[in-house]
């Protein structure tokens, strides 16, 4: 199971169509500029994952610590993301057995599995933030420039229906608001409208579902 989406093709308004294969070499590329700009072994190792074939990247996740975490008890080891060892963001947890079979460029099928649908689910929330911020982008220029009160309502239902996290949502909304050429107290006012306004729409929702 092998998806990959192109964030650069994004439908802000249908965040989740238009799935679209992403060359690897992308990344490749990527890890071997940086590498160039800030030399160092972490940006070689990423570099040479980023360039290897299957086998190598389970070798040098085996044998070198920037890939590992801390050794468990039963003999266990955590490995961090090997795509990003920079972020040291536990990814997997193998036995032993497991890492012989990684030195051969083979994962367990749990974890094959567990990895496939990380890659997913991460592809899906990046095109998701950025189809909010693109929706709220909208919505705020409905609600300011053209005064469309039932396209503001209609695009609010499509942020709603994407079920952002606070955080994401109030990062996105904050973002298009500073951009405004206004003065603080405007934008605070600009933002507490804009909330009011989804939450009417949410409470409108709730209320047909009913």
């Amino acid at each position: 199971m092998s998806s990959r989406f192109a964030p650069n093709m994004v439908d802000i308004e249908h965040p989740l169509s238009g799935i679209a294969p992403v060359a690897t070499e992308i990344g490749e590329q990527e890890a071997i500029a940086k590498f160039l700009m800030h030399p160092s072994k972490e940006t070689f190792l990423q570099g040479a994952y980023a360039n290897s074939p299957p086998m190598v990247k389970g070798m040098l996740e085996n044998n070198f610590k920037e890939f590992q975490g801390n050794q468990r008890q039963d003999g266990s080891k955590v490995f961090m993301n090997p795509n990003d060892i920079r972020a040291q963001k536990a990814m997997v947890v193998r036995t032993p057995e497991q890492q012989m079979y990684r030195n051969l460029g083979l994962r367990e099928l749990n974890e094959a599995r567990t990895v496939d649908l990380q890659k997913i689910n991460n592809n899906e929330q990046s095109r998701v933030q950025t189809a909010i911020e693109g929706l709220v982008d909208k919505m705020f220029y409905a609600a300011t420039q053209t005064k469309d009160q039932q396209d503001v309502r209609r695009l609010g239902a499509k942020i709603l229906n994407l079920q952002p996290d606070a955080r994401t949502l109030d990062a996105a909304i904050t973002k298009k608001i500073s951009e405004s050429s206004t003065t603080p107290e405007e934008r605070t006012k600009m933002k507490a409208d804009i909330i009011q306004n989804l939450m009417k729409i949410k409470r409108l929702q709730d209320a047909a579902a009913h």
